[in-house]
């Protein structure tokens, strides 16, 4: 037990490096990306002139990086934005060659900017779901090249589908609808029968012979019909209420005209029902047009949405709203700050190619036309207006309904949650997380037996409202075991101590989420600058993060030390880009939330300073920085 205790001065140790290519580099909006296509020129006119024509797929060759993808489907999409001048476009890798893929991604979707000619909204927007700890569809920024010429920029977005559920949510089996927007309905009654909601209000994705819109018509009967007394209990078979009104809270502080909240209904978010239960998630999705105003109301919408009108009577959500919308305040800053540095950012690295784009397409009096320069500039500029104002708007409106900030209960601020390893905000089940907070508690509390306690010098955590084993408890924080009962998905974290509890942080429980704390010789040497691996070396990673193991041992109880037991999922490793060969991984025998995974360095690397990585399901964890000889 002392000998795991010891390793919380592993933290320090992680280090972001390079790495091999994966969805996620394809996807990294940090840099600008660059796709190509070789196709038909006739194909590609075909494209533009009959723009409105969604269905018919042109063969085309794709390249990204120097890696090639033959017969992929390339057609227009979209529905406002469809055009002729800059189409949307979606790439199906499998439409030609059944069970396709590139780097896991069955497709991807190129949105043209009409609704945003400043192109920046929507990456902002997710990445401000991102740093709130919810969930978020990662975007990027490409030039897009057609038979060796540029042709436009357009921003690259992650489809939801099977990998991106397995990833989050760790299952593909449930329910996934699309909300169809329109019909002015904002979680209205409109009767038992499932047919007035699904197709018509929410298209099925998955399912689709049997999409279940009975569960959609149960929820919104509980919503609507129950009494104040019910609602909450009735409600909450459904949904979990404090994730739905922090998704709205987002929503609503972003400024979106065009989304769960849009005056003339719900649109733009996908809802998943995972199959074992009945709970609906949203999923943020198109979100172009946010950014509107920076004194968008901050009850934007709030009494024509049944759902999000009856939450706000309920003080546990009403609270819960109003801290989302703080913390939401805190996290993007005011002037220069995160916000606006990050549109600066993002701004820089796009200016070059938005201003060679030839076929920039904005609206103009209501209909697609070519962009002039000088709107990208402006509304550029209206968007660093909002980033600069909006936090400010917001707090002022909260002191106005009287909320105050609790200064003595545990307080959860940006970054407080995050894997122990790698730092990333991000838990997965059994894994060790690290908590920074400031609690009265003097020195240090440790665990000295197991199982691990729930309660540490008064303090204890939960996630997902299920008690968490704690392994530390300090005056700067907690280190604990996310319990193994957590399902995968949305949740929220809550530290208490003697004066009551923090308001609830939100995070994300992926099936997976590596980290990694320290590297050992396979005699059990530490890997240091002084001491480095080499090419062919076998070598141990000591991690966390990596999700279920084959077995059912219960939260905070060591790995058994008479047997080995392996990972549920297969992980994989690479070193400097290249793939190293996985002999095994698991429980690292007699310790809790902590893995092992044995790796043979590739050989033919050069000496130096190269990134290690795990990778499970095809999302790597946090970098680590391995010296080689």
């Amino acid at each position: 037990m002392t000998r795991f205790l010891k390793l919380g001065f592993l933290l320090a140790l992680v280090a972001h490096c390079g790495w091999a290519q994966l969805a996620a580099d394809f996807l990294d909006g940090s840099v600008l990306q660059e796709i190509r296509l070789t196709m038909a020129p006739a194909d590609w006119q075909k494209l533009h002139d009959n723009y409105t024509d969604k269905k018919t797929n042109y063969r085309a060759d794709f390249v990204w990086r120097g890696m090639t993808v033959q017969s992929v489907g390339v057609h227009t999409r979209g529905t406002g934005s469809l055009n002729p001048i800059k189409p949307g476009i979606g790439i199906e890798f499998d439409k030609f060659t059944a069970g396709q893929r590139f780097l896991g991604l069955q497709s991807v979707i190129l949105r043209n900017f009409l609704e945003d000619s400043s192109t920046l909204h929507e990456t902002l927007t997710m990445r401000v779901f991102e740093r709130m700890g919810m969930p978020f569809q990662r975007t990027a920024h490409a030039r897009l090249f057609v038979n060796g010429q540029y042709v436009a920029m357009y921003e690259m977005a992650e489809p939801i589908d099977s990998r991106f559920l397995i990833t989050r949510f760790g299952d593909d089996s449930g329910y996934l609808y699309e909300a169809q927007g329109g019909q002015n309905n904002h979680f209205q009654y409109l009767g038992d029968a499932a047919t007035p909601y699904v197709p018509t209000l929410f298209d099925p994705k998955t399912h689709t012979d049997d999409p279940q819109g009975q569960v959609i018509a149960a929820w919104v009967k509980a919503v609507n019909l129950s009494s104040d007394a019910e609602f909450v209990a009735a409600v909450s078979k459904y949904t979990d209420l404090g994730a739905f009104v922090a998704y709205a809270a987002v929503e609503v502080f972003m400024g979106e005209a065009d989304g769960m909240f849009s005056t003339g209904g719900m649109t733009n978010f996908y809802l998943y029902r995972r199959a074992g239960d009945d709970r609906f998630f949203a999923l943020p999705w198109d979100k172009e047009m946010t950014f509107v105003s920076s004194r968008w109301p901050i009850f934007q919408a709030v009494d024509d949405n049944v759902l999000l009108h009856r939450a706000l009577q309920v003080p546990e959500l009403r609270k819960r709203y109003f801290d989302t919308l703080h913390e939401a305040s805190e996290a993007i800053g005011g002037p220069g700050g995160w916000l606006e540095t990050e549109l600066q950012r993002e701004y820089l690295m796009v200016r070059d190619a938005v201003a060679q784009d030839p076929s920039r397409v904005c609206l103009v009096d209501g209909s697609s036309q070519a962009c002039p320069l000088p709107s990208f500039e402006a509304n550029v500029n209206a968007a660093r207006q909002f980033a600069q104002e909006r936090a400010a708007f917001v707090t002022a409106a909260l002191k106005a309904e009287g909320w105050v900030e609790s200064s003595s209960v545990p307080s959860l601020t940006l970054g407080a949650v995050m894997n122990a390893a790698s730092g990333v905000p991000v838990l997965a089940p059994g894994m060790m997380g690290l908590l920074r907070v400031a609690l009265p508690i003097r020195g240090t509390e440790r665990a000295t037996s197991w199982p691990l306690p729930t309660n540490l010098g008064g303090v204890s955590v939960t996630v997902g409202g299920i008690p968490a084993p704690m392994l530390i408890a300090s005056e700067t924080g907690i280190w604990f075991q996310t319990p193994s009962e957590v399902l995968s998905g949305p949740t929220s974290v809550v530290v208490t101590d003697a004066a009551g509890s923090s308001h609830a942080w939100p995070v994300e429980v992926w099936i997976a989420s590596p980290g990694i704390f320290t590297v050992t010789h396979a005699d059990g040497r530490s890997v240091t600058a002084s001491d480095p691996v080499t090419a062919g070396e076998w070598i141990v990673t000591w991690a966390t993060g990596l999700g279920r193991a084959q077995s059912d041992d219960a939260s905070g109880q060591p790995a058994p030390v008479d047997r080995l037991v392996q990972m549920k999922n297969v992980v994989s490793a690479t070193v400097g880009g290249v793939p190293g060969t996985v002999l095994w991984a698991g429980l690292s025998p007699g310790y809790a939330a902590m893995q092992q995974v044995v790796v043979q360095v590739p050989e033919g690397l050069s000496s130096g300073e190269w990134g290690l990585r795990l990778v499970m399901l095809g999302e790597p964890g946090g970098g680590y920085a391995l010296p080689v000889r």
